[in-house]
């Protein structure tokens, strides 16, 4: 895993800001190994399931103000996770959904959707 490194984050004064912001979102020693089609690794110290922009926005922020090391995990595919796990923030991305505004198209997860989108609406020219 690539991630920022970040030395001495305080893990419980964490959860507990986290917990104000975000609630039962915010889960503590969770298995990665169920989020990976390896099927490998350890616990993540914190995980958040994000489901929207603005979820995700405000996660980062707060992660950020308070030190904690973030890892940005998509469909779980091509990643292998050490058994020793994840000391800092798991973030799931859950983001589903698009939008077409003339040109430009926005997405969640997920590249393929958009590629099948495209070819939907007759975006994608070769």
């Amino acid at each position: 895993m690539v991630a920022e490194e970040v030395k001495n984050w305080n893990f419980k004064n964490s959860v507990s800001e986290l917990k104000k912001e975000f609630g039962d979102k915010i889960l503590v020693d969770q298995p990665l190994m169920k989020l990976t089609t390896f099927g490998t690794g350890g616990n993540a110290r914190l995980l958040m399931e994000v489901k929207s922009a603005e979820d995700l926005s405000m996660i980062v922020k707060v992660a950020r103000r308070l030190g904690i090391p973030v890892f940005m995990l998509g469909g779980g595919s091509n990643v292998l996770i050490a058994d020793s796990g994840y000391d800092g923030l798991i973030l799931k991305n859950s983001i589903m959904g698009m939008e077409c505004d003339g040109e430009e198209i926005r997405g969640g997860g997920g590249v393929a959707e958009i590629g099948r989108f495209c070819c939907r609406y007759r975006s994608y020219r070769p």
